[in-house]
């Protein structure tokens, strides 16, 4: 699954359609179903607090789907000529980490610690 959404309708897609597709894949197939969907929220459309909040309800929505994980579309912002196209980043032009790479950082320990457990 891969779409270049509105601004408006990418977190619903990310939130509702991506892990009933995922899960009702599973039940279809019987077994895992893998998406590359990249999660993308730019910061030249929402601000960077919106960025960090939209990835927390995306990874709250995968968690509760128990999606096998969930990553983000790119690590850094990039200097290019369509602003449109150079804010997705977790991290800011000058190496500082935005809001939403600490929602990343925090989610995947406490998924690392479950993991764990429950290997053990």
């Amino acid at each position: 699954l891969h779409q270049y959404p509105s601004a408006n309708l990418a977190p619903l897609l990310h939130i509702c359609v991506h892990p009933f597709i995922l899960n009702e894949g599973a039940t279809v197939f019987d077994r895992p179903v893998t998406s590359m969907t990249p999660l993308h929220f730019s910061c030249a459309v929402y601000t960077e607090a919106e960025q960090a909040r939209l990835y927390e309800i995306v990874l709250a929505g995968a968690e509760q789907a128990k999606l096998a994980g969930a990553l983000a579309w790119c690590l850094h912002d990039y200097p290019i000529k369509n602003p449109d196209e150079s804010h997705f980043g977790l991290v800011r032009g000058d190496g500082t980490l935005k809001p939403a790479a600490e929602v990343l950082k925090k989610t995947y320990a406490r998924w690392r610690t479950a993991a764990a457990h429950v290997e053990h």
